[in-house]
């Protein structure tokens, strides 16, 4: 359960179905969970019990709230139906400004001896138990994700892969376990982790991996920043939110790996202005050279998605490029030259 730190405040997810599918919560149906939020989530008195009493150590509700008292509460009303009396809770994970506590619920007949157990069993596998955490929430950063992965990365004609925060890699295309493993290869797969051999390449890679998260503001827009190597350019897209609830970062970025060689060329007009191009693809190309998809273009001039596609299958052929990642390395090419200039 997720709690402020402060409070010790429930925190409610504006997705409950996805947190009914979470690795770390078992036990109770949706009806169940729905009924406790309309009816119960005020009266419960165990959220003011973990907020005097701060659960580092595992301990049993009942230690501070008996059962007796509990049975006059208004929360008693959704705790018998289920034959709850009890629950012993511990925190597994700490956050600035939450925490993330493991509950287990049950009924205690004072001669199972359930609650030793209970206790028991989180003081041994506290530490376990905050690291199976963490693992849920990269499953879920995955499972939130577009589906068929591998299916998706293998549809692509360079190499491309999917990583973490940490560049560890989860995944990655034909083409890309055959990239990765060529020594005289500016990047390669070290330890199972995208690894750039330049070190001042590794480090922009790192720093640029690690902002995306906060550049999801405008829900509508993909993060996507771009890396350029001496022979290469890394085009990175994030996948799902940026943070999770208690603000860590488990997005997955995608990576596609591509020649530079469209950087070995500059123009002294904007790309959108080549000759040959019509007055629509002109105006996509704009989009897609200054950071839009060719979705804003769709929605910019209210044309059909077809329409829309075709435009973007003529200015492929006709700029002889592969996806819009060129078209907006082109264009900062072009700035770069103008500013170069101006100095």
């Amino acid at each position: 359960m997720l709690r402020d730190k402060y409070s010790a405040e429930l925190y409610i997810t504006n997705d409950i179905s996805a947190e009914l599918k979470s690795p770390m919560l078992y036990g109770f149906t949706a009806d169940e969970i729905d009924d406790y939020l309309e009816h119960y989530y005020q009266d419960d008195p165990w959220t003011e019990v973990e907020h005097q009493y701060h659960p580092v150590i595992p301990y049993a509700m009942s230690s501070y709230l008996p059962v007796e008292a509990l049975r006059k509460t208004k929360f008693w009303q959704w705790l018998e139906p289920q034959q709850i009396n009890d629950s012993v809770v511990v925190e597994i994970f700490s956050a600035p400004d939450s925490w993330i506590s493991m509950n287990l619920f049950f009924y205690d007949d004072m001669k199972s001896g359930v609650k030793k157990g209970c206790i028991d069993f989180l003081t041994e596998y506290q530490d376990l138990l905050g690291d199976y955490w963490k693992l849920g929430q990269q499953f879920r950063a995955i499972s939130y994700a577009p589906e068929s992965f591998r299916y998706f990365l293998e549809q692509q004609k360079y190499p491309a892969l999917l990583v973490d925060l940490h560049l560890n890699l989860i995944a990655m295309n034909t083409d890309a376990q055959f990239f990765l493993s060529q020594d005289e290869n500016e990047i390669i797969n070290k330890n199972n982790m995208l690894y750039v051999k330049n070190k001042q390449g590794m480090t922009a890679l790192k720093q640029k991996i690690a902002i995306m998260a906060d550049n999801t503001a405008d829900d509508d827009k993909t993060s996507e920043v771009r890396v350029y190597l001496n022979e290469l350019v890394l085009t990175c897209v994030l996948l799902g939110n940026g943070r999770d609830v208690v603000g860590l970062d488990t997005a997955v970025r995608f990576i596609l790996i591509q020649p530079n060689d469209i950087r070995t060329t500059s123009s002294s007009y904007p790309i959108w202005e080549t000759p040959g191009l019509t007055r629509r693809e002109s105006e996509l190309v704009e989009i897609l050279a200054t950071g839009g998809r060719v979705v804003d273009f769709m929605r910019k001039y209210n044309m059909a998605k077809s329409t829309s596609h075709t435009h973007w299958s003529h200015v492929k052929k006709k700029l002889k490029v592969k996806d819009r990642s060129e078209i907006f390395a082109h264009h900062q090419l072009f700035l770069d030259s103008c500013y170069t200039q101006k100095i």
